[in-house]
């Protein structure tokens, strides 16, 4: 599979942050519920698309980083 610019399904990611993001604005859940939401969410994402898959994913993408941004990521 050719490695890409974007991380496979990352628009699930961003919506599973955002949806748990409000409503711990909102005060519908705790900002602790918030992030244990996210995280299976993101799970779950994770395993669907398979896991191997997106850390090669992010790999690439980190390699296309700044050098400064890459160090700090390590």
């Amino acid at each position: 599979m050719p490695l890409s610019a974007t991380v496979k399904s990352q628009g699930e990611y961003f919506d599973a942050l955002r949806k748990n993001l409000v409503l711990a604005g909102t005060g519908a859940i705790s900002a602790r519920e918030a992030l244990e939401r996210t995280a299976k969410q993101w799970r779950r994402t994770t395993h669907r698309m398979g896991q191997e898959t997106q850390k090669e994913q992010w790999a690439f993408l980190r390699s296309r980083y700044p050098a400064d941004v890459q160090q700090a990521l390590r």
